[in-house]
């Protein structure tokens, strides 16, 4: 196991892995993070799967997202993974900034959330539920009657929800996440002119 360092919270961090038959070395944002010597062929080249987030046996879970994943076909020297770095961090200052609110709402039809076991094989799933705006608390948002894609299963497991019905919600559109198009999303709703938003952070106690 090697230990690289540290993700800030709220700021993209671009990491490099890199192995040329003799030291296995790390790399965060372009730059030297860590190195170990070994001549053993790295996990990867005997295992069936490659797990990112969580361990093999469904445990340490990293919450977080990843984007722009990678596998080379040979090692890369510290030039190649500098160059990436550049490469990607100038793709993401291209990038139109993605509208965001935090609102105060009242949901008002509930996605029933189904057993973990039963969606097999997917292993998450979203909700797509109906909210009523009460009070709009940074940011802007037109909208009084929305639906909020939240995360119900996570890992196999249920996530809790807050008590009562009306919450705190971090929002953005859900079509500036086409990331999620793949995902499962289970909904009770049935008027399709509801603007969906796609809830970035858990849903959180009244504030």
């Amino acid at each position: 196991m090697v230990t690289i360092g540290h993700a800030a919270e709220g700021r993209p961090t671009h990491l490099a892995l890199t192995w040329d038959g003799r030291q296995l070395a790390a790399y965060l944002d372009g730059r030297p993070a860590a190195q170990q010597r070994t001549t053993d062929n790295p996990t990867w080249r005997r295992a069936r799967n490659l797990f990112m987030g969580a361990g093999p046996d469904d445990s340490d879970h990293w919450m977080g997202r990843m984007e722009g994943v990678a596998i080379w076909g040979g090692a890369l020297n510290p030039e190649q993974i500098t160059a990436e770095h550049t490469r990607y961090r100038s793709l993401m200052a291209d990038r139109n900034p993605v509208s965001r609110a935090t609102i105060l709402a009242r949901r008002v039809e509930a996605t029933p959330v189904p057993n973990p076991a039963r969606i097999d094989p997917y292993r998450r799933a979203l909700a797509g539920d109906v909210f009523e705006v009460v009070r709009v608390l940074e940011g802007r948002l037109e909208a009084k009657r929305i639906v909020v894609a939240h995360w119900m299963i996570m890992d196999g497991t249920k996530i809790p929800w807050p008590e009562g019905d009306t919450v705190t919600l971090t929002i953005e559109r859900f079509e500036d996440h086409p990331q999620l198009e793949s995902e499962l999303l289970h909904t009770e709703n049935e008027d399709l002119l509801l603007p969906m938003f796609f809830a970035v952070q858990p849903p959180q106690p009244a504030r």
